[in-house]
C-alpha cells in the first residue's frame, strides 16, 4: 500500500537522494522537527520518506543524515523550508493512504449484485445521445458483490440499443434519474399551420377572407382586394429545428412550395418562432425550376393571422395562422 500511494506522489518527489557533494550548513541555518505518523507504521513511512528526501548534510565538519528514526517518530533536521515540505508531503501521503483504507472498508459492505435495483428506461420521444447528456451528472462506477464474494465495478447508466437505457444504482439514485428521465422524455407538442397565398388585384369579386384577415388587410393594404389563389394545411412537430414541406397548387396550373425550419416554440403563450420560411413558386411550363419569391424568419402567434411576405407587380401575399394541435 505505501509502495502505491508513494507513485501517486511522484509530482512531489524530491531530488535523488544522497547527491555526491552533500549540502553544507551552520547549525543556526537548520531546524529540528519530528513527524509521528497516526495510521501508517512508523518504519515504513520513515522508508518512503527516505526514498523521496533523505540526504547527506554537511554540518561543522561532520555528514549527518537529515532523516532518522526514533521510535515510532521520523526525526528531521533540515533547513527550515526543507522541512515543510517533508512534513507537508508527510501529512498528505498519510491522508491519501487513510482514504484509501476507507474505501476498501465500504466496498467490504457491498450488497450483492442481485440486490442493487434495476431499471430499464425505453425513450420514446428523446434521443439517446440527449438522454445521456440529462444523466451525466448522476453517471457513476457502482460496486457490488457476486454470489463467491468477487467485487465487481460497472458504470450505473448503460444504453443497450439506440432507444433503451439499463440503469443499476442504489434506489434512491434509480429514482432520481427515472424521474429526470419521465420529465424530458416527451413527445414534442404538435401544432397545426394553416396557409394562405392571396393574389392582390382589382378584382370584382375578390374572395371571402375569414374576419380577421380581412381586416388585417384592409389595415395593411387599404383599398386592394385580394383573391385566394391557393391554400393549404398541415400539422407538425413543434420541435426546434423541424422542417415542414408544404406544396400548394395556385391557378393556371401555378403551384407553390412553402419551406419552413421551426424554432423555440412557447406552448404556455402560443408562440412558434420559425428560424426560416422560404416561399417559392413554379410555373407549368417547368414545374421543376422554382422561383424563390421571398426568405425571412418570424414568429407566429396562435390565433392570429400574420402576414409573412408580399412580391410581384400583381401582389402574391403569404399568409399563415398558427394553432394547437
Amino acid at each position: 500500500m505505501i509502495c502505491t500511494l508513494l507513485l501517486s506522489f511522484t509530482a512531489l518527489t524530491a531530488p535523488p537522494a544522497f547527491p555526491q557533494e552533500p549540502a553544507s550548513f551552520s547549525r543556526d541555518q537548520l531546524e529540528l522537527t519530528t513527524y509521528t505518523p497516526r495510521a501508517i507504521d512508523a518504519e515504513e513511512l520513515f522508508n518512503v520518506a527516505q526514498e523521496m528526501f533523505g540526504r547527506m548534510i554537511r554540518v561543522d565538519e561532520r555528514h549527518i543524515f537529515n532523516l532518522n528514526l526514533l521510535y515510532d517518530s521520523i526525526l528531521i533536521y533540515d533547513a527550515p523550508e526543507e522541512c515543510a515540505r517533508i512534513i507537508t508531503t508527510l501529512t498528505k501521503l498519510e491522508q491519501r493512504y487513510e482514504q484509501a483504507n476507507q474505501e476498501m472498508d465500504v466496498r467490504h459492505e457491498l450488497p450483492l449484485l442481485r440486490d442493487v435495483p434495476l431499471l430499464d428506461f425505453r425513450l420514446r420521444a428523446m434521443n439517446l445521445h440527449a438522454a445521456l447528456q440529462a444523466l451525466e451528472p448522476h453517471m457513476r462506477e457502482v460496486w457490488a458483490r457476486a454470489d463467491d464474494g468477487e467485487e465487481i465495478a460497472f458504470p450505473n447508466v448503460q444504453p443497450m440499443d439506440e432507444a433503451l437505457l439499463l440503469i443499476r444504482d442504489t434506489q434512491e439514485n434509480l429514482n432520481a434519474m427515472r424521474s429526470l428521465l419521465e420529465k424530458l422524455d416527451q413527445p414534442p407538442p404538435q401544432v397545426t399551420v394553416s396557409a394562405w397565398v392571396l393574389q392582390g388585384g382589382e378584382a370584382e369579386v375578390p374572395s371571402i377572407l375569414p374576419t380577421g384577415l380581412g381586416m388585417n388587410l384592409d389595415a395593411l393594404l387599404p383599398g386592394m382586394k385580394f383573391s385566394i389563389g391557393s391554400l393549404g394545411m398541415l400539422q407538425s412537430s413543434a420541435a426546434p429545428g423541424h422542417q415542414i414541406q408544404l406544396r400548394m397548387r395556385g391557378p393556371f396550373d401555378r403551384s407553390f412550395d412553402l419551406n419552413l425550419i421551426t424554432g423555440p416554440y412557447d406552448a404556455k403563450n402560443g408562440r412558434l418562432t420559425l428560424d426560416s420560411c422560404q416561399f417559392f413558386a413554379s410555373s407549368p411550363d417547368d414545374p421543376d425550376e422554382r422561383e424563390l419569391l421571398f426568405a425571412t424568419a418570424t414568429v407566429l402567434q396562435q390565433g392570429e393571422y400574420a402576414v409573412i411576405g408580399l412580391t410581384g407587380a400583381d401582389p402574391v401575399m403569404l399568409v399563415l395562422r398558427l394553432a394547437p394541435l
